[in-house]
């Protein structure tokens, strides 16, 4: 078994200013040759710190964690006892910064399926080019967006410091889709189409909503009739249809006429 002294160190890195010794179960196993510890986190139980000690000193000590410091599972070899003390060390800022960055993982995920399922519902449109005539008058109603992009915008934003530099971030979105008329197809553009708007509607949720009805608008009759305008909208204006549901019904109902 592990000497008492040697369990009591490892009791102790476990106290820090974000755990506590009584955060973590320690189980304790033995075989003829090694022993094996497992630390496990009581409230995240996929966390966790194992390593076996061969009775024989010279050889080295095996690891595995969870969260590694790059890698979600980790395995190694240290050397020495001392070195693996520093590794429960790094082991618990790992999990600290795991934690943190848990809503942001949950919200990446979220985002990628909700793209997923807006791209799901582009891919009956045409994978061919505008014409000219569509070119242009694409482009034209995007200048007519530009213009009453950034007036919502500057009445929802009033009071914050970075209004300007939001406002140059749109029109660099706005400039973007008119170069991309000319080089996607109709199915590539009507993506990135999708995908600004929904990033507009999670940075500016009431100016994307009134706008929406425009935006989707502006799209040729032919590939309007593509696009399931109820469901579109929920995919593309999640946040904006959670702060300002009044607006959005207005949205569906401009849609739809």
């Amino acid at each position: 078994m592990l000497r008492n002294s040697f369990l009591a160190l490892i009791t102790e890195k476990l106290n820090n200013f974000t755990f506590s010794q009584n955060d973590f179960d320690i189980d304790i196993s033995e075989s003829y040759h090694s022993v094996h510890v497992k630390i496990t986190y009581r409230y995240i139980e996929d966390f966790y710190f194992s390593f076996t000690l061969k009775k024989n000193p010279g050889e080295e000590i095996s690891l595995d964690r969870c969260p590694g410091i790059v890698v979600k599972n980790e395995s190694k070899n240290v050397k020495t006892r001392g070195t693996l003390v520093e590794d429960i060390t790094s082991w618990l800022r790992a999990m600290e910064e795991e934690m943190s960055y848990t809503p942001f993982a949950r919200e990446f995920t979220k985002t990628k399926e909700r793209f997923t399922v807006m791209e799901e519902k582009f891919n009956e449109i045409p994978d061919e080019y505008f014409s000219k005539e569509e070119g242009e008058y694409l482009k034209e109603k995007l200048e007519n967006l530009e213009f009453d992009f950034e007036q919502k915008l500057r009445e929802e934003m009033a009071n914050k410091v970075n209004l300007e530099n939001e406002i140059e971030v749109m029109k660099k979105d706005l400039e973007q889709l008119k170069s991309q008329v000319e080089l996607l197809t109709k199915r590539g553009w009507i993506k990135s189409f999708g995908t600004k708007m929904y990033t507009w509607g999670t940075r500016y949720p009431k100016t994307t909503a009134f706008l929406a009805a425009m935006g989707l608008q502006l799209l040729p009759e032919e590939i309007k009739q593509f696009i399931p305008k109820d469901e579109l909208i929920n995919a593309i204006l999640p946040e904006a249809t959670t702060e300002t549901p009044k607006l959005v019904e207005t949205v569906k109902e401009e849609v739809t006429k």
